[in-house]
This record gives C-alpha cells, structure tokens and sequence, in this order.
C-alpha cells in the first residue's frame, strides 16, 4: 500500500478478490475479454518505468502482469492473452474470499491495516449486498496509477506460464 499513493478500500477488495479468486469472471465471454485486451494493448505505450510483474498471490506466483512494460519489453498481445486465458482457470473458492475480506476487516478496525473503518464497513455493506462481486479500482487509484495488466501465473522460474 505503501508503493500506492492512493490506495483505498476498493483496491484492498479488489487485490484480496483477485489474489483469491483470479479474473475468471472476465473470462464469462472469451471473446469480448480479448477484444477488451487488444483495445487497452492500443492504448497503451511501451513503458519501463513501472515493475513488469506485481505479485498478487501470498506464493508471488499469481501476478498482475502490466501492459506498458511488457509491450517495452517487445513481448506480443497473443501472448499476453493466452498467459490471461491460462491463468483464468482453477481458482480459489467465494467463501475463502469473503472470509479473508471480513479478516481484513477486522485489522482495518484495530488499524493494522491503515485504511479508513468507517469506509471499509460501509463498503462491506454495499458488497455483501450485491454478493461479493469483482470490484473495480478506486478512481483516485485509477487516476494516479493508470492501472492496465492482466493476471497470470508464474512457473517456479518466474517465467510467465502460457
């Protein structure tokens, strides 16, 4: 959280959902989730001035892979894609989710994690509502981060697995 200037309760769910749950629910429609990905591809520059993989899961081996500095690194979109496609199948379980969710309520309340209570359980009321679903990042994280990348997994060499 340190590294994210910004980074609210949404992106705390959304990090704690993905690293759980992956970003299967993208993948509802294949085709569309692809058609999303060349559309963000273009619209990226090649960048280095980010970190290439940002580690999602507790084992560093489910990563947010960014868009700007993979395309610096000459990489192509079909790749991308199929490590995406890949990654998207076997996840964890909704109730492990929601149980860690509600753990991390519980550090949010004692302020082990240093994020606004009142937020968090307001937010929480709003997710359990409507089930727990994927969440989107804060718009102040948006708007300072420019988030863009797509999960995948990590073989035991770091290597991005297709």
């Amino acid at each position: 959280m340190q590294r994210y200037p910004g980074f609210a309760v949404q992106d705390l769910y959304k990090l704690l959902f993905q690293a759980i749950l992956g970003s299967e629910h993208l993948l509802t429609d294949a085709a569309a989730a692809q058609r999303w990905l060349e559309q963000e591809w273009e619209s990226q520059p090649a960048e280095r001035g980010e970190p290439l993989f940002e580690p999602v899961s507790l084992d560093s081996r489910l990563v947010r892979l960014n868009i700007r500095p993979f395309k610096a690194t000459g990489a192509d979109l079909q790749t991308m894609w199929l490590a995406f496609y890949s990654a998207s199948r076997g996840c964890g379980e909704k109730q492990t989710f929601i149980t860690t969710w509600r753990q991390s309520l519980t550090w949010i309340s004692q302020r082990s994690i240093a994020l606004s209570a009142e937020a968090a359980y307001d937010f929480d009321e709003i997710q359990k509502r409507a089930g727990y679903p994927a969440g989107r990042h804060s718009q102040t994280y948006r708007r300072l981060h420019r988030p863009a990348y797509r999960l995948v997994r990590l073989d035991e060499h770091g290597h991005i697995q297709l």
